[in-house]
């Protein structure tokens, strides 16, 4: 993302009272500590760390649709 990073989306995301009920997985390449604490900070329902399974990504998804 250009001008902004993900963790900014997904806190824009769910502190939007029209998006905030959007499930959001994060894709990332970061630490997981600094993960788990925007999972826990944003309310954010899942995450994958880089690099994945794709089917991992599929699981995830799958459990949201």
């Amino acid at each position: 993302l250009p001008k902004i990073d993900g963790y900014e989306v997904c806190r824009r995301i769910k502190t939007s009272d029209e998006l905030k009920e959007i499930p959001v997985i994060l894709l990332t390449a970061s630490s997981t500590i600094k993960v788990e604490k925007a999972v826990k900070k944003y309310n954010v329902e899942g995450f994958i760390i880089k690099p994945f399974d794709y089917k991992d990504l599929i699981a995830e998804i799958k459990k949201f649709i």
